[in-house]
């Protein structure tokens, strides 16, 4: 095959959700109508792609500081599943100089498989045909169809997320989707940063797994895993309004809920030092806690603060409990692209 282009860079933002995760996911979003809404922060992942002349596929993963090489691409290892699942489904034969950057702690509920899914995509549709589709949203829908071919169950918030970015809420319905937009002045987003904060206990978990859990026993009919569904659901709205009013009381109200609702689709949804952080913080008075993404072991929290006398707690107590907290700066772009002969 002869490439219009034989170098492509995308860069993409990670984001946090203030409605949960799970209710977009197959099949739940096939029963109902769902919302989310969540904004994107200036946590990129970049994915840069580059065509060898031999059929060598290396990956460099720069977060990590590990370089591999593999003679194709079939022989790429399962650590790598999501870039190898992407190849396949281009059909790459050629060789390829796959580099990955993030800035975003992965595997820690931030959305960093659908934004580098979609990293993926873009750069491989930009070798493959020279340019993108007219609706990135396309982009967006093949990558979540590629993260499941990879073995991950998730839903389609982050992939959207990744493509749009600003602050939005997204509609989903079986195969169907929307978005809205949320508009804030500069100096409301600037506000509101100052009012949250990404706990980070450090290391990683896989999602997929509790996600499949949770699906598995809402398929089998377990009522308390469809109230809990129903409920993070319903909560969506009212978290917009909240939002649009930049009423902190109230969503710091409705963000408790949400981790209430959250802790009810499976108790591996939290771990130890999670539950001891939450419990720290509630007993000071901050109540404004919920599990970023789909939660799980070593996950982030996400922490709303009403008063600005609260942030030194904040910060105390994830010093006390090993965590540490990334700062919140919101993204108003979405996916970036970078490409050359």
């Amino acid at each position: 095959m002869v490439f219009k282009l034989t170098n492509v860079q995308a860069r993409c933002p990670t984001r946090i959700d203030f409605t949960g995760g799970f209710t977009d996911v197959l099949p739940f979003r096939a029963t109902q109508r769902v919302s989310h809404i969540n904004a994107t922060i200036d946590l990129p992942i970049t994915v840069s792609l580059n065509i060898r002349a031999d059929r060598i596929i290396h990956i460099e993963d720069r977060q990590d500081g590990i370089a591999k090489e593999y003679p194709s691409r079939t022989d790429v290892e399962d650590r790598y599943a999501l870039i190898k699942a992407a190849l396949d489904d281009f059909s790459m034969e050629e060789g390829l100089n796959v580099v990955v950057d993030s800035k975003a702690p992965r595997g820690a509920g931030l959305g960093t498989s659908g934004s580098l899914s979609v990293g993926l995509t873009a750069a491989l549709t930009l070798l493959n045909k020279g340019n993108l589709p007219k609706q990135s949203t396309e982009i967006a829908v093949r990558a979540a169809q590629i993260e499941h071919k990879s073995g991950v169950l998730g839903g389609l918030q982050d992939q959207f997320a990744a493509v749009t970015g600003g602050f939005n809420t997204f509609h989903f319905y079986k195969s169907e989707y929307s978005i809205k937009p949320i508009a804030f002045s500069a100096k409301q987003l600037k506000g509101l940063e100052q009012h949250l904060f990404i706990i980070y206990p450090g290391g990683k978990r896989k999602s997929t797994d509790l996600v499949t859990s949770v699906m598995d026993e809402f398929r089998r009919g377990k009522k308390e895993v469809e109230r809990a569904l129903m409920d993070l659901n319903l909560l969506a709205n009212d978290v917009g309004k909240a939002l649009q009013k930049l009423d902190l009381q109230r969503l710091s109200i409705l963000l408790s809920r949400v981790r209430e609702a959250q802790l009810k689709l499976n108790h591996r949804l939290a771990d130890d030092n999670n539950r001891k952080i939450i419990k720290a913080l509630q007993q000071a008075g901050i109540n404004g806690v919920k599990f970023l993404g789909g939660g799980g072991p070593r996950s982030c929290l996400l922490v709303l603060c009403t008063h600005a006398s609260e942030h030194k707690t904040v910060r105390s107590i994830t010093q006390a409990h090993r965590a540490r907290i990334i700062p919140v700066h919101f993204s108003r772009k979405g996916m970036i692209i970078n490409n050359k002969k």
